[in-house]
C-alpha cells in the first residue's frame, strides 16, 4: 500500500506511555498506541508474517523490520514520560513507512503505521467507568483522539451514540466497523433490555483503546477505573454496492443481505421505505 500522507499534526507536551523496543542494533522508542510492523516468535518459526501490531504488545523475540534488514526485540521497556509527538495520517491507512531517532540512519528506520492504521485482529469492547468524569474533555475535545472523531464524522457517524437511541454512551471504532458495531448494539439492547448502555459507558476498538484509557487516567479529577468490561459481538464484514452494504453470511454460503445506509444509521425498523416491512 503506498504511503502517500494524508496530514501531519504535532500534538501537545503532556506526559504519555511509551514503549522502548531493544534489540542489539539498538533501541527504539514509540508511544504504547502506536502501531508497528511485527512478526511474533511464532510465527517466525514457521513462516514469517509482519502484521500490525500495538507497540505495547511487542514481546521479545518478536521481528521487526526495516527496508535492509529484520530485527529481533531483546527486551521490552514500557515508562512515562513526557513528550511531544507527531501524529502522520496516510491517505490509505493500512499503508506503512519508516521512521527512526534523530540519530538513526535511513537504513535503520523501523517500519510503522501511520493514524488509524487497522490491526490485523481487532475486537470491540464496552467499557463502563465507574463515573462520568469529564468525558467531553476526554473524548469529544480531546486532540488525541481528534483523527478517529474526524474520520466517523465525514462518514456520517458521531462519537455520541445518544444520536442513535442506543443510550447516552461514546463511541470510539473504526470507521469501517462502525456499521457493524452499531447493528450489533441495536441487537443486544433488543436482546438484554436491563442492560442498557449508559453515560459512564464507552464502545471502543481495539486500535483506540489505549489511548482512551490514557487520556482517561490523564484528564479525570480522580481516579476513574475500569469497573466492567464487555467483549462486542461483532456482525459479518460488509461489502459496499453503490448505496447498500452486503451483509455476508459466516459460513460458506455465499448469498447476502442488503441494508441501505439509512439502516446503519436509523436502523431498518425506522427507515420510512421498509416501515410496512414489520
Amino acid at each position: 500500500h503506498a504511503a502517500i500522507v494524508h496530514s501531519v499534526r504535532r500534538l501537545s507536551h503532556c506526559e504519555r506511555n511509551v514503549v522502548t523496543l531493544h534489540f542489539f542494533e539498538g533501541a527504539f522508542t514509540v508511544t504504547a498506541a502506536h502501531i508497528v510492523m511485527a512478526c511474533s516468535q511464532k510465527q517466525s518459526q514457521h513462516r514469517k508474517s509482519f502484521r500490525p501490531v500495538l507497540a505495547s504488545q511487542v514481546q521479545p523475540g518478536d521481528i521487526l523490520r526495516t527496508c535492509a534488514s529484520q530485527l529481533n526485540v531483546t527486551s521490552v521497556e514500557p515508562d512515562v514520560i513526557e513528550t511531544c509527538v507527531v501524529e502522520v495520517q496516510l491517505k490509505d491507512t493500512r499503508g506503512t513507512f519508516f521512521v527512526g531517532g534523530s540519530f538513526a540512519k535511513p537504513p535503520a528506520f523501523i517500519e510503522v503505521c501511520g493514524a488509524l492504521a487497522p490491526l490485523d485482529q481487532t475486537s470491540v469492547v464496552i467499557l463502563r467507568f465507574q463515573r462520568y468524569d469529564r468525558f467531553r474533555d476526554i473524548i469529544i475535545n480531546n486532540e488525541e483522539l481528534a483523527a478517529c472523531r474526524n474520520q466517523m464524522e465525514e462518514a456520517g457517524f458521531s462519537v455520541d451514540l445518544g444520536s442513535t437511541e442506543l443510550g447516552p454512551a461514546k463511541l470510539l471504532v473504526r470507521v469501517d466497523l462502525a456499521w457493524r458495531v452499531i447493528m450489533a448494539l441495536r441487537w443486544r439492547s433488543s436482546d438484554q433490555q436491563e442492560r442498557k448502555l449508559c453515560l459512564r459507558d464507552v464502545v471502543v476498538s481495539q486500535e483506540f483503546k489505549p489511548v482512551l484509557l490514557e487520556e482517561v487516567r490523564r484528564w479525570a479529577k480522580r481516579a476513574n477505573p475500569v469497573v466492567h468490561e464487555e467483549t462486542l459481538e461483532l456482525w459479518p464484514c460488509l461489502r459496499t454496492r453503490h448505496t447498500f452494504a452486503e451483509v455476508g453470511v459466516s459460513s460458506s454460503s455465499s448469498s447476502v443481505t442488503a441494508h441501505s445506509s439509512t439502516d446503519a444509521h436509523l436502523g431498518a425498523r425506522r427507515n420510512p421505505r421498509k416501515r410496512s416491512r414489520y
